[in-house]
């Protein structure tokens, strides 16, 4: 029974891909700037990415496995929460800008003796 046990355990594959791939992820997330947007999902990311790590050198590689793949789903969100901020403060700024020079049109008056095209009216074009 021991051996069957040590066997089963040995035959499963190092998760080396999951954890690179959720390495990579939270890297990205962390360069995406989700500290900022998604700070406590990218905290539980480097979270599970530390245990995953952990559980492989303990050889318990299908915790490891599952630990990876929450870790890389976890970056992964935190970084689209953190594009999702970013653009929400751009739309911001620029209905800021939009409103600044709404107010600008609004308080500059129109230049006196210049009324536009047509400004003399019907009886200037009949002269």
């Amino acid at each position: 029974v021991l051996g069957a046990a040590l066997w089963g355990c040995a035959s499963q594959p190092k998760p080396t891909a999951q954890l690179v791939r959720a390495s990579t992820l939270v890297s990205q997330a962390e360069k995406d700037q989700a500290q900022r947007y998604a700070a406590a999902d990218l905290q539980r990311a480097r979270d599970e990415l530390s245990s995953a790590q952990t559980a492989e050198s303990d050889g318990k590689y299908e915790n490891a496995r599952r630990l990876a793949d929450r870790a890389a789903a976890d970056a992964d969100l935190a970084s689209a929460r953190a594009s999702s901020g970013k653009a929400g403060q751009s739309a911001d700024q620029v209905r800021h800008s939009i409103d600044t020079l709404k107010q600008q049109l609004q308080q500059s008056p129109t230049p006196s003796g210049n009324a536009g095209p047509g400004a003399g009216g019907l009886d200037q074009d009949r002269q």
